[in-house]
């Protein structure tokens, strides 16, 4: 089978409109209505989400020293749709990280929600604000869809531009309007010869265009606009026969929290051996902060 089109059974999940920060950092210039109070939000015990200062963790175990919260997931709502059976079907799965050093723990409890025990744990750190997960779903990914055409690069300006252009354009068409209906018979034959140059040139370009698409090239920011666990690997700093690497060798995407509402720019992974996740044995993770 070719690689491109080989097709990878994942869990997606979204954000929640709303992220909270710690209440003791006060309002911030930059926030927008969707930033509230951690105080301000409603978060039931165990309910999955994605940093922030609120974690619940199991009697008798404690907030790691020297990592930050990174993600909690109900895995009742996530093993549904697993169709690798590789998930618990119930449980919590708890990720703390230190993204400067990619180092992390990862905490595996399997007791019903009510029996968690609420941390709270105020700073302005990485991960200081939370994005709790709202739909989560079954889906597919290939490698094919981390191919594409290059971007142009543009800003706001070129569209003002523009603007200005079609008006000038405008005056320009009604003066040749008035030039054309001057034009003798022979400038006309002339025009028509022009017009059939024209329309082979535009053949021509149809033909090069259709060239570049059969050569679409890698795209290494695609598949950071997603949130997700097992699948592709994604890290926009690492070259496409890296990523293939990963992706085909024995190690899966755990969690993967993507720019799709979670992160501005960036990408949080931790990768577990198959084995390991099998065996519900999480001591040899790693974790990886993609800067995009």
């Amino acid at each position: 089978m070719d690689k491109r089109t080989q097709k990878f059974d994942i869990i997606s999940f979204t954000a929640d409109e709303r992220e909270y920060y710690p209440a003791s950092m006060g309002r911030q210039n930059w926030m927008s209505d969707k930033n509230v109070k951690h105080t301000e939000i409603e978060i039931a015990l165990g309910q999955s989400r994605y940093g922030g200062p609120v974690v619940d963790l199991p009697i008798g175990i404690e907030y790691p020293e020297g990592l930050r919260f990174a993600a909690q997931l109900d895995l009742a709502a996530f093993s549904p749709f697993d169709k690798t059976g590789l998930l618990p079907k119930k449980g919590q799965l708890i990720f703390f990280a230190d993204i400067r050093n990619d180092i992390g723990k990862v905490i595996y409890a399997d007791i019903p929600n009510e029996e968690l025990i609420r941390v709270t744990k105020e700073h302005e750190e990485d991960f200081f604000s939370g994005v709790l997960i709202d739909q989560i779903f079954a889906d597919t990914e290939t490698l094919e869809e981390r191919y594409g055409e290059e971007e142009d690069d543009y800003d706001d300006d070129d569209f003002e531009d523009d603007d200005d252009d079609f008006e000038d354009d405008d005056d320009d068409f009604e003066d040749d309007l008035d030039d054309e209906e001057e034009l003798d018979e022979e400038d006309l034959d002339e025009e028509e010869l022009d017009e059939d140059e024209f329309d082979d040139e535009e053949e021509l370009d149809d033909e090069d265009e259709l060239d570049e698409e059969d050569e679409l090239e890698w795209n290494y920011f695609a598949g950071a606009e997603r949130s997700k666990i097992f699948g592709i690997y994604t890290n926009c700093q690492l070259q496409e026969e890296e990523i293939e690497e990963i992706t085909f060798s024995d190690k899966l995407v755990l969690l993967q929290v993507g720019e799709n509402g979670f992160n501005d720019e960036g990408v949080f992974s931790v990768l577990i051996p198959k084995e390991d996740l099998k065996n519900l044995n999480f001591v040899n993770c790693e974790f990886v902060w993609a800067q995009s």
